[in-house]
């Protein structure tokens, strides 16, 4: 029976102390860079009772600009004007309806139901008198801190 050699002990041990000395570098380098579970992270509001974008992922939970998602709410007849965005925006509408005008045609939205925004669109919507509540997302993400200056920001709750 032969024995090893000496060069490939030496060798082994000299991966075995390499991966012990990394062990610390390679865990720390295993933590997610994103939040696995989050209420979200804050309020956007136009006033008290106004329209409000709960922000749910953004890149201070996900990590990355790869997408971004809201709930939006949009209180009893109200109106956002024309407007466009840089990213691609889907609704998804949970309740209430909302007119979706994309491009100077009008699409009502149901619960249920998604509407879609292309970048270079323009959009309006226009919530009826029981108001509306949906999922915003938008791909990719940029549209959370463009629209922020916008609004009055608080952070998220327990209760939210």
């Amino acid at each position: 029976m032969r024995t090893p050699s000496l060069r490939v002990t030496g060798f082994g041990l000299l991966a075995a102390l390499l991966a012990a000395a990394l062990a610390p570098l390679a865990a720390e380098n295993d933590e997610p860079s994103y939040a696995a579970a989050t209420r979200g992270t804050r309020w956007l509001e136009t006033r008290p009772g106004g329209l409000a974008i709960k922000v749910l992922v953004e890149r201070a939970n996900l990590g990355g600009d790869e997408v971004e998602l809201g709930e939006i709410t949009f209180p009893p007849n109200s109106r956002i004007g024309d407007h466009p965005h840089g990213s691609v925006e889907m609704f998804y509408v949970l309740e209430g309806r909302l007119e979706h005008v994309v491009n100077g045609r009008s699409h009502v939205l149901e619960k249920g139901m998604v509407g879609i925004v292309r970048p270079g669109d323009r959009v309006q919507h226009n919530a009826g008198p029981e108001g509306c509540k949906a999922l915003v997302v938008w791909a990719p993400g940029g549209e959370v801190a463009r629209l922020a200056p916008g609004f009055r920001i608080r952070p998220v709750g327990d209760h939210d």
